[in-house]
């Protein structure tokens, strides 16, 4: 009886397989129950290993999309290779894309991210009813920007329409945005309740990512970005459901419910802030040449911005390009671009060079050594500059740093500059 239940399953599909209950499985061996103990137990240890169906009743097309997703969290973001899969179709379409790359645990679809845009309007809307009692039941604002990869408005558009799945979320797209920009939209008077920057930062161009803020808060916790995938997950259960792919656009577009302009007034306030540090007005940066290399990211703006100022400026790879033509992606400790951007210094004799990462969140400098010749300051260097800064202005303060800064620094807050070091953990640990 056994070798014809074995004979018969090889004509079975391993789903169907899967899906045959142990309780069929058991009736089999009640009526072998005259065959050989060792067989019979042979025979329940392999129908007893542990398969989606039997535990957890999980159509493997499922287990497939919720392991997709199990790797996304990178502390407080959300960050994964990007994967696109069929705008129409079943979920069994979208599982076998994924399982086409192998199936690993950080992969970042459309579909995932439609969901995330669900749970995400649905955690700020919580967050602000809970937190402002008289809006209850008011529509709340969420905004979303992307750097300049070429999956980013994808990604986008799967959110947007994912968010206004939620009742009474309004969704706004900015296109091209820095993520301090975004950050800032959730701050400044009359911001947005919510904001998601679609970024990968510095890594590579085949990456993508979602960075959170909530007004009055800032940036999502560890725990939230938690709490967001696991509501994804079940998002992602009612979908599979339902048994198709929610809509997405495709060619670029992006569904809102309106086109704003963030960076703009993003700018004015960049502008304020200098002329504040500077204590002046207009033009407080006349006279200074600067370079400027934003390796064909979010930060080409920010040359308006020094110029409106009076500064001189020699832009390197300021048009947005998600290709980034020159080679490699955006970011400060990249020796490619502290190389590039110390021989433009030296080309122009600038006072001061600035690099930013893809979505200028993060910025390096070059200056000049007194000897003719320029060096790259960052890390442990612009730390001790900054320091410089606060010791003068409030003394005695105290410099928190992570925890990889070097012992050199650190005798030079405390011994030179008279200054508390903290040092504190790094990592998502």
């Amino acid at each position: 009886l056994l070798v014809l239940f074995g004979t018969l399953t090889r004509s079975v599909s391993s789903f169907q397989l899967q899906a045959i209950s142990k309780r069929s499985s058991f009736a089999l061996l009640s009526i072998a129950k005259d065959a050989n103990s060792e067989i019979k137990s042979n025979f329940l240890q392999q129908i007893d290993q542990p398969s989606e169906c039997d535990n957890l009743n999980t159509p493997p097309s499922l287990s497939i999309l919720l392991q997709s997703i199990s790797s996304l969290a990178n502390g407080s973001d959300i960050r994964g290779k990007f994967l696109d899969h069929p705008r129409v179709g079943s979920m069994a379409s979208v599982a076998h894309v994924i399982k086409g790359e192998g199936g690993g645990g950080d992969l970042l679809t459309p579909l995932a991210t439609y969901c995330m845009g669900q749970a995400f309007g649905s955690l700020v809307k919580q967050i602000v009813y809970e937190n402002q009692t008289e809006r209850k039941d008011s529509t709340i604002t969420i905004c979303i920007g992307t750097d300049p990869r070429n999956h980013g408005p994808i990604l986008a558009d799967a959110f947007c329409r994912g968010c206004m799945e939620e009742s009474n979320v309004k969704v706004l797209y900015t296109g091209l945005a820095s993520t301090p920009a975004m950050a800032h939209a959730c701050r400044s008077s009359g911001g947005f309740d919510g904001s998601v920057m679609v970024t990968a930062s510095h890594l590579p161009k085949e990456k993508n990512g979602l960075k959170f803020y909530v007004r009055g808060q800032g940036g999502f916790t560890k725990e939230q970005v938690q709490q967001l995938l696991g509501l994804t997950t079940k998002k992602i259960n009612e979908w599979q459901n339902l048994g198709i792919v929610p809509t997405t656009s495709g060619g670029g577009a992006v569904c809102s419910y309106e086109r704003v302009d963030i960076l703009t007034g993003y700018a004015e306030s960049l502008k304020d802030a200098l002329c504040k540090e500077c204590r002046g007005e207009g033009s407080v940066l006349s006279g200074l040449k600067i370079v400027l290399n934003t390796g064909h990211g979010s930060g080409g703006f920010f040359a308006s911005v020094l110029q409106d100022l009076g500064a001189q400026v020699t832009a390197m790879h300021q048009e947005p390009n998600g290709d980034f033509p020159q080679g490699w992606v955006p970011n400060p400790e990249n020796p490619a671009m502290v190389e590039s951007t110390l021989k433009a210094c030296e080309d122009v004799q600038a006072d001061i060079g600035v690099m930013f990462d893809t979505d200028a969140d993060r910025a390096g400098f070059v200056l000049p050594d007194g000897t003719g010749n320029y060096q790259p300051l960052n890390r442990n260097r612009l730390i001790a500059l900054l320091s410089v800064i606060f010791a003068e202005s409030n003394p005695g303060c105290t410099i928190v740093t992570d925890s990889v800064t070097s012992e050199g620094l650190a005798w030079f807050l405390e011994k030179t500059l008279a200054l508390h070091h903290y040092r504190y953990i790094k990592g998502y640990a």
